[in-house]
This record gives structure tokens, C-alpha cells and sequence, in this order.
């Protein structure tokens, strides 16, 4: 799903007072796994910041969306543009809470214009990559399962599409689906 600017600052504004809203937060772990050769970036902080900037009552239009294709776990991506400054974190910020509330949600990433290093493919795969391996049953175990050497291959790849795959879609095949917090299979 794709935002043009003027349907975004229409989602953005609103005329509400409310007060930001300031929920006890929870957060993924993040810390460093001794097997695994990467560590995830921590983005807590700049998600609690956005978070804190977030005021009920506003960004209505958007928020439904993203609930909606949340819930439908059909499309696989979700695409959001506006320009610097609109909101984009903060409804990030909201959405990420959301779904750690409801368990729907193992890892995240944030880019930053003024943090390239971290806005890279590689990166971003990387450090996903690591957030799974803390936070998602049986990842690590299906991404060690038939390759004891994996770290070095992954040490070694350069090549985001490569890097994928071994992160992801090998070990991601191997795992059942997920349930939900009902306890039903999810799609995959």
C-alpha cells in the first residue's frame, strides 16, 4: 500500500489536544547472542521518543490501514512516503507498540538520513537477522540446523540477496508456521 504526500499530512493532522500518549512501554530483546556473529542495533530509544510523540486522536486514516493490513497478513509490504519531518517515525513508533501488545511483532528497523551506515541492505538484514535470533522460537535453531559453518558464511557475504537467503529465507522455510496469540497458525 502506497501514501502520496497530501494523503499522508491528511492521516497527520488533526485538531486534537490530547495529551502524548505515554503507555508502560515493553521492548524486544536486543542483546548480543553469543553463537550468532551479529549483534542487532538497539533502536529502543528512538522508539520511545517517537512514541512519546504520538497523540491519540490523530493519524486516524493511517493507523486503520496499518491495523488492517496488519490483520490481513496477505500483502507483504506496507509502503509509507512523506517528506522529512511528516510523521513517518512516529507512526512507526505507534505501529511497532501495537503489535508488541498483541505479540505480532519479533523485529524492526528504523533508517535515519543522518545514520547511513545503519540504512544499508546488509545492515538492515543483519541486525533483523539478530533480533530473530532473540526474539523468535526456533529461528536460530532452523538457521544452525543443517550448517555448523553458517557463520562463516554469512561473515563472509557481501551480496544482500545471498546475505537474505541465508538469513532469512532458508531458515524461515524450515519453521512452522507461527501462531498467534490464540494460538492459531498464522500464515506464512
Amino acid at each position: 500500500m502506497k501514501f502520496n504526500d497530501a494523503s499522508l499530512q491528511k492521516a497527520l493532522s488533526s485538531d486534537d489536544d490530547s495529551e502524548v500518549n505515554n503507555p508502560k512501554l515493553h521492548s524486544l530483546k536486543v542483546e548480543k547472542d553469543r553463537d550468532f556473529p551479529f549483534a542487532a542495533i538497539d533502536f529502543t530509544p528512538i522508539w520511545k521518543k517517537n512514541l512519546d510523540l504520538f497523540m491519540d486522536g490523530t493519524r486516524e486514516n493511517i493507523m486503520s490501514d496499518t491495523t488492517a493490513w496488519i490483520q490481513k497478513g496477505k500483502d507483504q509490504n506496507f509502503w509509507m512516503t512523506g517528506d522529512a519531518g511528516t510523521g513517518k517515525t512516529v507512526i512507526a513508533a505507534k505501529v511497532i507498540e501495537q503489535n508488541l501488545t498483541d505479540n505480532n511483532l519479533v523485529a524492526w528497523h528504523f533508517c535515519s538520513h543522518n545514520n547511513p551506515t545503519q540504512n544499508t541492505a546488509n545492515e538492515i538484514i543483519k541486525s533483523t537477522s539478530a533480533m530473530l535470533v532473540s526474539n523468535l522460537p526456533g529461528y536460530k535453531e532452523a538457521l544452525y540446523e543443517e550448517d555448523a559453518a553458517i557463520n562463516d558464511k554469512i561473515m563472509r557475504e557481501k551480496d544482500a540477496t545471498k546475505l537474505f537467503d541465508l538469513l532469512f529465507q532458508q531458515p524461515l522455510k524450515k519453521m512452522d508456521a507461527p501462531k498467534d496469540k490464540t494460538g492459531s497458525f498464522v500464515r506464512k
